[in-house]
């Protein structure tokens, strides 16, 4: 009877993994795919200057990041006949996030954060150096229609007359 009951243990034990395994196949397989085109678009006085798109593929309940720009080094320290000293800041775009599909809509949540270096206004002996760095962060979350332009999010730029807008397509694959 002990050797039946251990044999029957060991049996459902080797079984769990695979009947796991096969489990998390078909979930992948039932997951949704869509294509999600980001467009952000800078306005002055309401009419667009510039547009750029970004897109990437992402599966349901998945984590989905695009990361752009540029690694500046930015001035810390200058001493006497020596060379200064730097940091690295990185500047550009990184939006990161994940969708769920609910009753034929797309559910969003996102990180948008985009930033860029202008000179200082006015220049004194301390800012000549260093830049000055504009961002904007934002978390998103909200729900779009498959198929059609969404504006997410529009956001003034506080030290000028621009304004910046982000919306999303989002196109089913599967």
């Amino acid at each position: 009877m002990k050797r039946i009951f251990c044999l029957l243990a060991l049996t459902i034990l080797v079984s769990l993994p695979i009947t796991a395994q096969e489990t998390a196949a078909k979930s992948a397989e039932r997951d949704s795919v869509y294509k999600l085109v980001f467009t952000i678009s800078e306005l002055t006085d309401g009419k667009r200057t510039n547009e750029r798109q970004y897109s990437m593929l992402l599966r349901e309940r998945r984590n989905g990041k695009i990361d752009t720009g540029n690694r500046v080094p930015v001035v810390t320290a200058v001493n006497k006949d020596q060379t200064p000293s730097f940091v690295y800041m990185d500047v550009g775009l990184k939006i990161e996030g994940t969708y769920q599909e609910n009753k034929g809509n797309v559910d969003l949540d996102l990180d948008f954060e985009m930033s860029s270096l202008v000179q200082p206004e006015i220049q004194t002996d301390s800012t000549r150096m260093n830049p000055v760095v504009r961002s904007i962060r934002q978390r998103l979350s909200g729900m779009v229609a498959p198929g059609k332009t969404t504006v997410l999010s529009t956001l003034d730029d506080t030290a000028s007359k621009k304004t910046f807008q982000i919306e999303v397509v989002a196109t089913k694959l599967r």
